[in-house]
Parts: C-alpha cells; structure tokens; sequence
C-alpha cells in the first residue's frame, strides 16, 4: 500500500508486538500456543485471525474455535508481531498481554487490560492506557498521554507535551525536554527536566515529589508539602515556608507546581544539561 492508513488489532487476548519496516507493506503474524489441555478441546490451528482491509485501512481481529478459553487462564495463548511502515495510524488494543511497539511515526492508540507497555523509538502524538501494568516510554517525540490504573510510570528521554497519571504507582522521568503534567493518586514521582521551557506540573496524594531542574533559568515556583525544600535559595524571591514556597527563581519565567499532600516536595537545581 502507498501513503497513510491505519492498523488496527482488537478483540484480541495477548501480546502484541509493532515494528517499524521500510517497506511500505503492511505485515501480521499470528502466533498460538497451548498452554494447558482440556477434554475436548479445539485444535489451535482453528483460529481465525480476520483481516479487512479498506484503501490503506487494515483492521485485524481473532475468532476462536467455539468453546475454547484464551488467555494466561485459558488453553491458548495468543500473540501478534505487526510490520508497517512508521507513517500509519496503528491502534493495538488487546484485553490481556504486554504490548511493546517500537519505530511507532504517526497518531497511535495503545491500550491493555491486564499488561505492560513499552514504546521506544517513535514520535507523533499517542495515548497510552493499561488497566493493571506498567508503562515505560524511552526516545520519544511528541504529544503523548499516558494512563495506569494500578502500575508505575517510567519515561526517558522524552520530549514535547506529556501528560501522565497513575492510580497507584510511582512516576520517574528523566532527561525530560518540554511539558510534563504528572499525577498519582499513591506514589512517589520524581522528574529530570534539561528543558522546562512549557512547564511542569506534579501532584501526588501520598508520596514525595521531586524535581530536577537546569540552573540560571527564570521560573515561577509554587510548592505545598509535608515539607518543602530546594536545593539552592539565593536565587529564590518570595514566601518561603516548612510547608509552603510561592516566588520566582531568577526574576519568574516558566510555571513549576509541585504539590503533595503527606510527603516532601522539592525541587533540584542541577549547574547543567547531562
């Protein structure tokens, strides 16, 4: 196929692996192990992997032989490796399983209900969901949101706008350049920024929040902790309390908020980019 379009996986259970290709073709593999045996039970090679394709739109989905469990409590386990070039759309969504997707250049929506996610390599602008499992993000460009309900959140080297949250995990971000949003409702987040041109914004109910930023830049500074440090305050002008900083470092310039209601929060001023 030539030019953009969409891939989409769904109505899947396991994992799903994305690769970048040169090639302007789109290509999907399926894989089906047996992972336990039932009386009765179907042949693996009965599934069904339904693949529509519409112009440049490739849609993939699974029907299982009638009565056959899949999954890590089922007989089966299923799991895809998906070639495009890095110009499509690509949809991953599968109800149990990791998903790892590296090479990923266009709008992209990657979501499970019971794993982990790794994106590496890729640029565009991605949304990022798993209902019980981690996320990491390393080598990023672009717009992105991320979303665990019960996972911690790891990114590197990420640069752009982020937004990122979890129910009940920790946040650690580092070599960050642009805009972080950053939210847990029980854990710890703890960021490097080189650049914090477009702001930063971090809050946590229960849990330190930390952050690391460049020397000599001009930024207006909001913080409410247990307790609230910095590591330099010769450059600080404004209300300096144990629990309470509202001023400017350098004369004001980018908005930095760090809030956390039982736990420190600070902010690290570091003499210059690694």
């Amino acid at each position: 196929m030539s030019g953009p379009g969409t891939v989409q996986i769904s109505n899947v259970m396991g994992d799903i692996t994305f690769r970048d290709t040169d090639s302007d073709e789109v290509r999907i593999e399926m894989y089906v192990k047996r992972s336990f045996s039932f009386w009765g039970e179907s042949r693996r090679d009965e599934h069904r992997m339904i693949v529509v394709q519409n112009r440049n739109d490739v849609t993939v989905n699974v029907e299982p032989p009638r009565g056959t469990r899949v999954g890590a409590a089922g007989g089966h386990e299923i799991s895809f490796i998906v070639y495009a070039p890095p110009y499509m759309e690509v949809n991953l969504k599968t109800g149990y399983g990791n998903i790892r997707a590296a090479g990923l250049g266009s709008t992209h929506d990657i979501r499970t209900g019971g794993g982990n996610i790794l994106i590496e390599r890729s640029r565009g602008n991605g949304r990022v969901l798993t209902s019980a499992g981690n996320i990491t993000i390393e080598r990023y460009t672009g717009t992105l949101m991320c979303l665990s309900a019960g996972g911690n959140i790891n990114l590197q080297n990420v640069k752009g706008s982020v937004k990122v949250k979890t129910r009940g995990g920790h946040v650690n971000a580092s070599e960050m350049d642009g805009s972080l949003l950053a939210e847990s409702n029980g854990g710890s987040i703890n960021v490097h920024m080189i650049s914090v041109d477009e702001g930063l914004y971090l809050q946590t109910l229960a849990g330190d929040v930390i952050a690391s930023l460049p020397a000599g830049v001009g930024l207006d500074v909001v913080m409410r902790g247990t307790q609230t440090k910095m590591s330099e305050w010769s450059s600080f002008r404004g209300v300096r309390k144990n629990n309470e900083v509202d001023g400017e470092i350098n004369g004001g310039g980018t908005t930095i908020n760090l809030f956390t209601k039982i736990g420190n929060a600070e902010i690290v001023l570091t003499p210059g980019n690694p």
